[in-house]
């Protein structure tokens, strides 16, 4: 959930986690971004991102994600303005990326 209690962000691996030789592997998952509305949720935002993403999490001011990939080592940041994601950077790292967090106020 975001920090402004306004979003969730979920992370659809959709196979990618797979071994390629499996017939339910894809090559790429996805990072979906849903509004709370009340008790439902509606989708706001969609974009690809590569095979076996795992942690998430939302910068401070609700407005950048870190996703992080086992698969490349790396960690993708995308930009969110409420309506769209943007991809902005990768980091990348020495090894897969196991678990994420963000400080605490």
């Amino acid at each position: 959930m975001s920090p402004d209690g306004r979003y969730v962000v979920v992370n659809v691996n959709s196979g990618s986690n797979a071994s390629p030789s499996s017939v339910r592997y894809r090559h790429d998952g996805l990072l979906q971004v849903w509004r709370i509305e009340g008790s439902r949720l509606a989708k706001v935002a969609e974009a690809p991102v590569g095979g076996w993403r795992q942690g998430i999490a939302w910068s401070k001011d609700s407005r950048s994600l870190l996703v992080q990939c086992m698969v490349g080592s790396v960690i993708d940041v995308f930009g969110f303005d409420g309506r769209a994601l943007r991809p902005m950077t990768t980091i990348e790292l020495p090894a897969g990326p196991a678990g994420i967090r963000t400080a605490e106020p």
